[in-house]
């Protein structure tokens, strides 16, 4: 009987042991904290617009501008003086534009947190980027001068990673992402985030930072391609692979 009795025991305490962890450690929605990796020109100011408005000032992450740093993060080196120039994740939520790398390094809880992203066709992408940096600001001649693989330099693991290396870091960590949007499905995309991240109905999705469609041969289009080689693989996989990340 006592034999039984401290099987039947032990069986539940290991029951409980299991169900219990997760209680303690996740918070209420399950995740520790929510990371939008923000690619530019793909919809980012629309979506951190809104998840500005469903969370209180102080449960954001304030350094909105490491993320504007941190893109620019080409060599380790520099990755390293990013990294530690900012305190750690601890709040709900981060927005801006943090490279994987960046929320892997920094978010004590970053197995159980919540990344997300927007990916873009690459060529449209480069476009939008030449619109803006080019005839805005007028910083760039050709879309030929938009910064290369920009997609991948934003969800890689290491920055010091170059070719086949670099995109399979890639693909690996768009696996471990808890949810992509793809820009031909953005709006239906953001709803369906909305009811996963629980914040209720979207509102009315305001559009920010578009940029006008321009005329483009085909000749530079296939020089874009070539130039966002890895961008453009990375893409086609997502696409092809991984839409399922999307509902």
């Amino acid at each position: 009987m006592k034999i039984f009795f401290h099987q039947k025991f032990t069986k539940r305490a290991k029951v409980f042991s299991i169900i219990r962890w997760p209680i303690l450690f996740f918070p209420i929605l399950g995740w520790a904290g929510i990371h939008f990796i923000h690619i530019p020109k793909t919809g980012g100011l629309t979506i951190s617009a809104l998840l500005d408005s469903h969370y209180k000032s102080e449960e954001i992450y304030p350094h909105r501008d490491a993320g504007q740093l941190a893109r620019n993060t080409y060599d380790k080196n520099m990755m390293t003086e990013v990294l530690r120039a900012f305190p750690p994740l601890n709040r709900k939520l981060t927005i801006g534009h943090f490279p994987f790398w960046f929320f892997q390094n920094k978010d004590p809880h970053f197995e159980t947190s919540y990344i997300f992203t927007v990916l873009r066709d690459p060529v449209e992408r480069v476009i939008s980027s030449y619109f803006y940096q080019g005839e805005k600001e007028k910083k760039l001649n050709s879309p030929l001068d938009v910064i290369p693989n920009r997609m991948c330099k934003m969800l890689c693991s290491d920055v010091s990673l170059r070719g086949e290396a670099l995109l399979e870091d890639c693909i690996q960590n768009l696996k471990k992402m808890s949810f992509l949007i793809f820009m031909d499905d953005f709006e239906e995309g953001i709803r369906r985030l909305f009811r996963r991240l629980e914040l209720g109905p979207c509102p009315l999705i305001p559009h920010r930072n578009s940029s006008h469609k321009m005329a483009i041969s085909q000749e530079l289009i296939e020089e874009i391609k070539k130039a966002n080689e890895l961008d453009v693989r990375l893409y086609e996989y997502a696409s092809q692979n991984l839409r399922y990340k999307s509902y």
